[in-house]
């Protein structure tokens, strides 16, 4: 979303005075980068946001973030979000299931401009060339999965939620020079149900691609996969060739949110939570916002 105003309505009813002359009591303006006088912030904790320059930054507790486009610069305005848990454990590629591929994590630079990201090469192997995010996840609930790619060797990726191999749940497939979808999100097969995917660009060559579905009370787990250069799944690897991940997540919910780092254990970001402490007078002091915050 862009910058926000907040314009109070003062009226007692809590209809809108439908007066010509009527002049805000109370105007809050998150076009600035700042938190307007009149507003307080807490967070229980730290969370990220892209900075102006692109690079992804972490705010501390209690710190609010005004998130920016991490292409053109642009502030996107006060970022908004309910708690949200990752639970992928080492979000930066050292926690997963390798089939025919190689992950190694710490290898290279990661949206944040740290060295954290991991490269995931192919295998000499015929067949799928894939690794799954651990842990394994038993409880039906509509689920999203995301990660930070780059392209290197191979300029496409496969991202799926489901089981047995991927033979089950639903994927998309990914352009990572373009940043277009190649296969858009798709019902496999199982006891899964398609709610959307896409893909969106980081900055420096980064994209974030996701895929979520409602899941079931079965044994299920995020994939990410190479593509053969005519875009099969299944194929023989020439053992050199992958491209970067940075940033894997598994949440609760039909979207992805602001990315939650983890290392040995799940990690759960705390609820924004933005008060308005201004002094609104006697009257009913009514919230309406004119231009969307980000939520």
């Amino acid at each position: 979303g862009s910058g926000m105003k907040i314009v109070s309505d003062l009226s007692l009813t809590g209809r809108p005075i439908r007066r010509a002359s009527m002049v805000p009591r109370l105007v809050l303006d998150f076009t600035t980068g700042a938190l307007p006088d009149g507003v307080s912030f807490t967070r229980a904790g730290s969370a990220t946001y892209f900075d102006a320059a692109g690079v992804l930054q972490t705010a501390l507790a209690d710190v609010p973030r005004f998130d920016h486009d991490p292409v053109a610069g642009a502030l996107r305005g006060l970022l908004v979000e309910p708690s949200a848990t990752n639970t992928q454990v080492q979000s930066n590629g050292g926690n997963w299931s390798p089939l025919a591929v190689v992950v190694t994590g710490g290898v290279l630079v990661a949206p944040s401009g740290e060295q954290t990201a991991a490269s995931f090469i192919e295998t000499t192997d015929a067949g799928s060339h894939y690794a799954y995010a651990n842990p394994v996840l038993n409880v039906a609930a509509t689920r999203t999965f995301s990660a930070f790619v780059k392209a290197a060797e191979k300029k496409a990726a496969y991202i799926h939620i489901g089981a047995s191999a991927m033979s089950q749940g639903v994927f998309a497939t990914f352009d990572l020079e373009a940043g277009a979808v190649l296969t858009p999100p798709t019902y496999k097969s199982g006891t899964y149900t398609l709610v959307g995917g896409g893909i969106e660009p980081a900055g420096g060559g980064w994209y974030r691609v996701w895929i979520s579905a409602v899941c079931p009370a079965s044994a299920h787990v995020g994939y990410l996969a190479t593509l053969s250069a005519a875009g099969a799944l299944s194929y023989v690897g020439d053992g050199v060739s992958g491209y970067q991940v940075f940033g894997v997540q598994m949440e609760t919910g039909a979207t992805p949110t602001s990315y939650i780092p983890t290392t040995t254990a799940a990690a759960t970001r705390a609820a924004d939570q933005p008060s308005i402490t201004a002094n609104l007078g006697t009257r009913d002091g009514r919230v309406t916002t004119e231009a969307g915050v980000q939520v």
